[in-house]
């Protein structure tokens, strides 16, 4: 039964519906609907599923190339239509700019006019025919994969008339969209993929993820349907495997905004390697196919082996195939960077590379130099003789790559890296440095990746497992910012126009320029000359600022006098400018990096990027070309000899680059130590710039906290002789600071900001106050301080010894530094950091009460065996689970959950997102909350009762029965206060989960209080 393309143009205009950016919530819905009503036909088997998804997912089919823009489809469509002149001015109405239309619904308006008499609802077009017509028309195109050129090689199929013939047998709606598929977008709408996998079945996305083809992960579904259905749910990674030939699909991809949002995102030990600038490679070799073994993708997924023929030798020596004893016996898939001799810029490969067997934007390069060659840089390994690698973590995964590639400097490496502990005191410095020390020899940046298998298909796996963090110092604050540009002139794209929600606008992109005789212009007022260096787009903000606060005037660039314009011959060929700014505006742009792109000779900003837009400003007030060329020259250039001047700066600046400019390990970082280790925070002058150090004048900023009386190492071999239950006061909570907490609403540091805990959390939980007893004061902590009133607390035992927290030469001596140091030299350390603490700093770590009944010290444990400096403290407690996200600032803080029972069936809940936010206790009974609502008396002396928590219960709202079902239940159960009235259960869809902790993960922070509430009131069931 095949499926008619009709059905796909429903899907399509539904979600139009929608909005120009729809919402996944929203769009989820949809889809589910469109599925579940057509899932008898898609089930059926006549249907092609592949040519279902390639219709729905036009972009998806990276190996078509259909060689079909707007003008040359515009002139099939006037042909198989028979348009005259008067349609045919009405078909090209796209093209004038603010008409809001494309091409797309300019044929739709005719056939609305004038449908074709060949239409007819007995015989509808379906996607099988689409999916062949349009196989065809790829298989004549050079620029098509190997495959897709070979598969109809010898046909007469698939002619730019048969496109047109096709239109005949539309309507409107349906020539709208096949027009939009030909030009494979479906812009303004986006389909998100991942809902139309999980919607067909929830496997394929995961399927695909390793199988990066629709007729192969589809053969990989149906042979999961045919095993046992608890067989084959349990373990995926047994049957998805990569399939040599069939490209992998890319890992997502997030960025580092700073060093604290880079320890945010990430967790424990992560492998910190150096971003190569060049083109990326999935190599895979397989040893059946002879001496044409090597297939190459493209990170688009396009077929590159052809185009990158010269580095196959680089890879065969690597592998060292066609030896006696190669490195592979079957196969192998590889990932790498391909560079040029050495990591040398971007532009050098153009001149290597073909696409297609063609070089394109490369007649103004240097001829290649026969001294010259390709070579290509490791750094993962995903398949070694059938063995899947994909569900290896990170660190095994990169042993075996070092075994099983033979290096050859200059030709095949592996990419440089070293390991860092983010969870480790020292993380977020050893982060920081090697940074800064990228930035400073000129490298691209920096990826983190957590140790992790590469893609997880357990089911308890967490949400971004795996993810690599990209660390550009573009990416943070305004590291990126080159300065003014001139903006000479502008260009319209019909389709780009109608993703903006902006009526009649005229321009979608602008062209950014330098001025070449600035001087000339302000002594003899000659007629300004400008170099087009860039074309860039604008977010709808500030393209509304242009529109109507700038309005500039413009004149179509043919007829231009007033302004002389050089525009590169890339540019022109690419997207040309269509109108000229005669009073140009002024454009605040940041970029990446620096390259000659082609054809152009000259350095231009790579990826720019309009930060703002200036309407005070004049174009004399721009960055001229001269100076645009020093600045890049300046950038680019690699330092001859490490300037450790520089380097103490970068990490300066990097540090007031954390959020409000306090560095995520403010307080971790000052622990005291005497390694004579050069600090930015006083060693450098040009750091002073940052926001850091603006604050260092700052008490809070300078207080050196107790360090913690036992190494992380030696934890476990020196394990306490009491539970982990116990309520003592640990170390860390000494160390941090914990005996004066601040408070986020106070004048202090944010309580996020505090120091790390070893479980990977972001933020600690909330100190608590700490008071010494009289007779354990120290001697500095004698002077007259202010009292504040006594509170009551629970007594604990009395302390055996406290000497090592109060002696000023062994308490500060058995930190994570000096404990490791000899008996010599630790005795010049303890004698350093005596004098690294002044009284202040001790009366400010402690508690200046001394009453007996204040909260004391737990009992100390005797001395460690061989180390009589080395105590620690005895009962330690269980460590609070904290929100991974955001802290103790998480929206789901003080509150107790109840599940509906087919929520708690759900490991994604149970296993994923609830542990994800702390929450590791809830219930599926509301009898179980009866004990803790029944009405209790407080007597005089007693504490207070605990502050009432909120009740929450998670359901699944489509389900209405059961959900009904169960606010009958609540309402039995009938639960009261403590003062024996009515109590309240808040009902929400357990999606709010997922929105919380998309929000929080992208956050710097606890979300603002009208965010939060936005996110309950949307995922709202009621009051139970």
């Amino acid at each position: 039964m095949p499926f008619p393309f009709t059905f796909v143009c429903d899907l399509l205009e539904q979600v139009q519906v929608l909005g120009i950016r729809p919402g996944k919530e929203k769009q989820r819905d949809v889809i589910w609907r469109w599925f579940d009503k057509h899932r008898e036909r898609i089930d059926h088997l006549d249907t092609h599923i592949s040519a279902l998804f390639s219709t729905m997912l036009p972009d998806k089919r990276t190996d078509r190339v259909y060689g079909i823009q707007a003008k040359i489809l515009r002139q099939i469509v006037c042909r198989a239509l028979c348009l005259g002149a008067s349609r045919i001015a009405q078909l090209r109405r796209y093209e004038q700019p603010g008409s809001g239309v494309d091409l797309a619904e300019c044929i739709s308006a005719i056939l609305k006019q004038t449908p074709s008499p060949l239409y007819g609802k007995e015989s509808p077009v379906t996607v099988e025919e689409i999916d062949d017509l349009l196989n065809s028309v790829a298989s004549k195109c050079a620029f098509s994969s190997p495959a897709v050129r070979a598969s109809q090689s010898v046909s007469s199929l698939g002619s730019r008339e048969d496109l047109g013939r096709l239109y005949l047998r539309l309507n409107a709606t349906e020539a709208k969209w096949f027009t939009r598929l030909v030009l494979k977008t479906y812009e303004p709408v986006i389909i998100d993929p991942m809902l139309v996998y999980c919607a067909y079945d929830g496997r394929l996305g995961m399927i695909l993820k390793a199988q990066e083809d629709f007729d192969v992960a589809l053969d990989t579904l149906q042979k999961l349907k045919a095993q046992p259905p608890g067989e084959a749910r349990g373990d995926l990674a047994k049957y998805i495997k990569p399939v040599l030939g069939t490209k992998v699909s890319r890992q997502f991809w997030r960025k580092g905004r700073s060093i604290k949002h880079c320890i945010d995102i990430c967790h424990g030990r992560v492998s910190c390697e150096k971003k190569v600038d060049g083109e990326y490679c999935q190599v895979h070799v397989d040893l059946s196919e002879g001496p044409r073994c090597i297939q190459i993708f493209s990170k688009s997924g396009k077929d590159s082996t052809q185009d990158r023929t010269g580095v196959h030798q680089a890879i065969r020596n690597s592998l060292e195939l066609g030896k006696s004893a190669p490195r592979i016996a079957r196969g192998c898939i590889l990932e790498g960077e391909l560079v040029e001799g050495k990591i040398a810029p971007f532009h050098k490969i153009r001149k290597y590379v073909s696409r297609s067997g063609r070089f394109l934007n490369a007649e103004q390069d240097s001829p290649p130099d026969p001294n010259e060659h390709l070579m290509i840089v490791y750094f993962d390994v995903l398949l070694i003789d059938d063995e899947s690698l994909l569900g290896l973590r990170q660190t095994e995964r990169f042993k075996r790559l070092e075994k099983l590639i033979c290096r050859r400097q200059g030709h095949a490496e592996i990419v440089e890296r070293q390991i860092v502990d983010l969870a480790g005191p020292s993380g977020p410095s050893d982060l920081r440095r090697a940074f800064a020390a990228s930035i400073t020899s000129r490298n691209e940046g920096l990826v983190l990746k957590p140790d992790d298998p590469y893609f997880d298909f357990t089911p308890s796996r967490r949400p971004f497992s795996g993810s690599p963090v990209k660390v550009k110092k573009e990416y943070i604050g305004a590291f990126g910012d080159i300065g003014d540009f001139a903006v000479v002139g502008a260009s319209y794209n019909p389709v780009k126009a109608k993703t903006y929600r902006i009526p009649g606008l005229r321009y979608t992109h602008f062209y950014i320029a330098c001025l070449t005789n600035k001087e000339a212009v302000q002594r003899h007022r000659c007629r300004p000359h400008f170099t087009v260096v860039e074309y860039v787009e604008l977010n709808e903000a500030l393209l509304r600022m242009v529109v109507f606060s700038a309005n500039p005037e413009s004149i179509p660039l043919v007829g231009n006098e007033a302004i002389d314009l050089r525009v590169p011959p890339r540019i022109m060929s690419e997207k040309p400018p269509t109108m000229v700014f005669p009073v140009p505006l002024v454009f605040d742009v940041r970029c990446f990096s620096f390259d000659k792109q082609g054809n152009t000779g000259f350095w231009s900003p790579r990826f720019p990027a309009v930060t703002k837009v200036h309407l005070d400003r004049d174009y004399l007030d721009t960055i001229t070309f001269t100076e645009l060329q020093a600045v890049a020259e300046k950038a680019v250039a690699v330092p001859e000899m490490e300037d450790s001047q520089e380097l103490l700066d970068w990490i300066a600046r990097l540090e007031g680059a954390d959020p409000r400019g306090i560095p995520v390990d403010a307080v971790t970082q000052s622990t005291i130590s005497s390694m004579a280790t050069p600090s930015p925070r006083a060693s450098s002058a040009r750091g002073s710039e940052s926001p850091a150090a603006q604050r260092r004048q700052s008490p809070i900023k300078r207080l050196q906290p107790l360090p913690p009386l036992l190494e992380e190492e030696q934890s476990q071999s020196r394990a306490l002789a009491t539970p982990p239950t116990s309520s003592a006061l640990t170390a860390r909570q000494l160390a941090s600071g914990s005996a004066e907490p601040v408070t986020p609403q106070g004048k202090g540091v944010d309580e996020r900001y505090f120091a790390h805990d070893a479980d990977n959390s972001p933020y600690r939980c909330k100190k608590r106050r700490l008071s010494i007893p009289p007779a354990s004061c120290p001697a500095r902590s004698q002077s007259p301080l202010p009292q504040k009133s006594p509170q009551p607390t629970q007594r604990r035992s009395p302390l055996a010894d406290i000497s090592v927290n109060t002696s000023q030469t062994s308490n500060r001596t058995t930190g994570s530094q000096t404990s490791r140091l000899p008996p010599g030299n630790r005795k010049h350390a303890e004698q350093n950091n005596t004098d690294a603490i002044s009284g202040a700093e001790v009366r400010r770590t402690l508690t200046p009460k001394c009453s007996s009944s204040s909260q004391t010290l737990p009992a100390l444990t005797p001395p460690v065996k061989g180390r009589p400096d080395m105590c620690h403290l005895g009962p330690q407690p269980r460590k609070p689970i904290s929100c991974r996200y955001v802290g103790p600032g998480c929206m789901l803080g003080s509150r107790d959950f109840l599940l509906s029972p087919c929520v708690a069936k759900q490991t994604r809940m149970t296993e994923g997102l609830l542990p994800a936010h702390g929450i590791t206790k809830w219930i599926t009974n509301p009898k179980e909350w009866l004990e803790k609502c029944k009405p209790t008396s407080v007597q005089h002396g007693t504490r207070a009762p605990d502050k009432r928590r909120r009740k929450v219960c998670f359901v699944e709202r489509r389900q209405c029965d059961a959900t009904r079902a169960l606010f009958l239940y609540i309402e039995k159960v009938n639960l009261r206060l403590a003062d024996g009235g009515r109590e309240w259960v808040e009902v929400y869809d357990w999606r709010v989960l997922e929105e919380m902790t998309r929000h929080e993960d992208d956050s710097d922070g606890p979300m603002p209080k009208i965010a939060r509430t936005s996110i309950w009131e949307k995922w709202w069931v009621g009051l139970a």
